[in-house]
């Protein structure tokens, strides 16, 4: 069991960055046992969590359609408007992430529904002590509602995030 799951998806991204500072910052504390995974897809975010079970979910990554590099992606993957059209990519209007496919090709648009449901099973089918989620991704405040409704602590944003400001969120908050 790990105290503190730490979770991304890199894709121009400072992940790196970001897990060392939170590393470093909980290394002096000896309070929170931390695990982390980078660069995952959508089995490997579950397999963690119900692997791992962890009291503190840190998602480190895309949450917004609308940013350049996703779109691109979307692009290259003929789903959403060509690039260069104005007309924003949409879901079905739902929030989510964005985590690798199981390949590690492209990406992947996960809905905030399917979240919550991976987090309900976690925490009442599986009996994970999960105490917190935390998404350090841009318009994230979606994901946090449908996950807060399942009995979980969640923080999420409704703006976008830079890099400096997800690095300086990450370790401040721990």
């Amino acid at each position: 069991m790990h105290d503190l799951m730490l979770l991304g998806i890199k894709t121009k991204l400072k992940l790196k960055d970001e897990h060392s500072n939170i590393a470093t910052e909980l290394q002096d504390s000896n309070t929170l046992k931390v695990k982390s995974e980078e660069a995952v897809s959508f089995s490997e975010f579950s397999k963690a969590i119900y692997g791992h079970e962890p009291k503190i979910v840190h998602f480190s990554g895309h949450g917004d359609l609308e940013a350049p590099e996703v779109k691109e992606a979307y692009r290259k993957r003929g789903i959403g408007k060509p690039k260069g059209q104005e007309e924003p990519i949409k879901e079905k209007d739902e929030p989510g992430i964005i985590l690798f496919d199981e390949s590690k090709r492209n990406s992947h648009f996960v809905k905030a529904s399917v979240l919550k449901e991976l987090f309900s099973t976690a925490k009442e089918v599986m009996e994970i002590p999960l105490e917190a989620v935390i998404f350090n991704a841009c318009h994230s405040e979606g994901q946090a509602k449908a996950i807060s409704k399942v009995g979980i602590s969640v923080i999420g944003t409704s703006n976008a995030v830079g890099d400096s400001a997800a690095i300086a969120f990450s370790k401040g908050i721990y």
